[in-house]
């Protein structure tokens, strides 16, 4: 597998398993697009946004956040600041493409990073919910 140029050294971490599943993610398109699928860390290359993490969690900026319960995606959807509101939930099979990690926060027990290859397409099989 491919990763891209901008992963930092070690990413994914040795942790990480195969991708595998249906997943939800907040996006901004509908229909979804690529550009619903960019890291932090890549937005922050691109000066997209303005960011920061620690060096710890420089790996995990540089994944996709999914999640695998609906209820987890609309409290971070309900969540005040930015546009989060705004987004719309996608959901997607990324069953064989890149890599995954169980990655749960204090409030979202659902919550996973997906670290995505070079010209990764699992993207297109998401499908916004009504």
């Amino acid at each position: 597998m491919t990763w891209p140029e901008w992963f930092p050294v070690d990413c994914p971490p040795s942790s990480a398993v195969p991708a595998d599943g249906s997943y939800y993610r907040l996006v901004e398109n509908d229909p979804v697009k690529e550009s619903d699928f960019t890291a932090w860390r890549e937005e922050v290359i691109k000066g997209w946004r303005r960011r920061s993490w620690s060096a710890a969690k420089e790996a995990h900026a540089a994944a996709c956040s999914v999640f695998a319960d609906l209820e987890d995606v609309e409290d971070v959807q309900k969540a005040t600041g930015g546009t989060r509101a705004l987004k719309m939930i996608a959901l997607g099979d990324i069953t064989g493409s890149g890599e995954m990690e169980h990655s749960p926060s204090k409030t979202h027990s659902s919550h996973y990073s997906w670290w995505r290859p070079v010209e990764d397409t699992a993207w297109s099989g998401f499908a916004v919910q009504s």
